[in-house]
């Protein structure tokens, strides 16, 4: 993300930011979270693994120990917020997740609130 100008890395990052559908697909957790935060480059990865970085340089990486991936979103979204990011109606969408039973809301996923 802080690649010097004109240099291979630098390239790859400016791509990743104007395409980043081309990184998840459409619809998926990666191109909704580049969407909704400018400037953001991030990658999910098998068994609850995402890794991302802003344009400032600040970091995150993660693993969900159960694998599964209904945390991703609310979990991103609350490192985001510590990063400093300002939480907008696009972030604040994702920051929870439906839990379903038969088809029927049965819950949610969240951040509890000053877990970090």
């Amino acid at each position: 993300m802080t690649a010097e100008p004109d240099t291979p890395e630098h390239a790859v990052a400016d791509a990743i930011r104007e395409h980043p559908f081309l990184i998840s697909g459409s619809g998926k957790d990666d191109l909704r979270l580049m969407q909704a935060v400018p400037g953001l480059m991030c990658k999910a990865g098998a068994d609850g693994i995402h890794a991302g970085a802003l344009p400032d340089g600040s970091a995150f990486a993660f693993k969900i120990d159960d694998g599964h991936e209904r945390a991703r979103l609310p979990l991103t979204a609350a490192v985001l917020t510590r990063l400093g990011v300002t939480v907008d109606e696009k972030l604040a969408a994702l920051a929870s997740q439906p839990v379903l039973g038969g088809g029927v809301r049965v819950g949610t996923v969240r951040a509890v609130p000053g877990v970090f």
